[in-house]
């Protein structure tokens, strides 16, 4: 007898939505099957309405394509975007009025180690937290750039900021034995300060400024960097007084409709043991 075409095709193993990034459709891809890898992908949209077919192929070289592009600018030390592929990517969200988050990351107290540990070090740490990020990418699916230095970034989406944030911070301190080695257990090291003076320094920590699209109007990447300096000396300001990572988000209104920046607390505990402090945005 004859039989529906439904009951002899074979399913799709993963459905791939219209919407997703080449990042996110490359890190879906993961979920087929060794045999079936190379199938075509099935895209979908509007409660999983066939859209049409893409091959793994064409996949893989948009996205090879889009990795050169952004290999043109990378940091030779950690081999991250750098600071023009940063702006590239972000501008380019904005122009399509995305929602997203940027997490700004930096170093505390970083000068005063290199002085102290030595410059080979130094670039060990820096080498690690790209390591740390790099991780961060491929489970999440976000975007992260080196700017310089001991600054970096994460683009990702605003509901995952904290979290990633909190395993950033959470990743780091189980590095802080090898970084310091037998100062790990004193807590702190006795290295010179920015005006030559001896000074007693607390271990390695991180200041991380969360903001983006969600709660202000955002013009540019240059207007975004502005915001986040101000969200950033915030939590520079509480990491220089705790001696411990800070994570500061600018996303909270008040009553009146004014900006507020939300300290989440010290990191490296669980997020509801957290202690928070709101502070009036100025």
């Amino acid at each position: 007898g004859h039989k529906m075409l439904i009951d002899v095709m074979e399913k799709p193993e993963v459905l791939f939505p219209a919407h997703l990034t080449l990042e996110e459709a490359a890190l879906k891809i993961q979920e087929k099957s060794e045999e079936r890898f190379y199938d075509d992908i099935i895209v979908v949209r509007d409660h999983d309405k066939y859209f049409g077919t893409l091959s793994v192929r064409k996949l893989l070289e948009a996205l090879t394509f889009r990795s050169l592009m952004l290999a043109r600018d990378e940091n030779p030390l950690t081999c991250l975007p750098g600071n023009w592929a940063i702006k590239r990517y972000i501008d380019e969200k904005i122009s399509k009025n995305e929602k997203f988050d940027v997490i700004y990351i930096d170093l505390n107290n970083f000068k005063p180690f290199n002085d102290y540990y030595g410059f080979a070090k130094g670039d060990e740490v820096i080498v690690s937290l790209g390591e740390i990020l790099k991780r961060i990418q491929r489970k999440y699916g976000c975007f992260v750039g080196h700017i310089g230095g001991d600054d970096f970034v994460v683009v990702c989406k605003p509901e995952l900021s904290y979290k990633i944030a909190s395993e950033i911070v959470e990743e780091f301190e189980k590095l802080l034995p090898y970084f310091h080695g037998e100062d790990y257990q004193k807590g702190f090291y006795i290295s010179y300060n920015r005006k030559g003076e001896v000074q007693t320094f607390p271990l390695l920590s991180l200041s991380l400024a969360i903001t983006g699209t969600s709660t202000r109007r955002i013009e540019s990447y240059a207007h975004l960097a502005s915001v986040a300096s101000e969200v950033k000396s915030m939590a520079k300001q509480v990491a220089k007084t705790t001696g411990k990572s800070a994570i500061f988000e600018d996303r909270r209104m008040d009553q009146n409709g004014n900006l507020k920046s939300y300290y989440r607390g010290e990191c490296g505990c669980e997020e509801d043991s957290l202690k928070s402090t709101e502070i009036n945005w100025k």
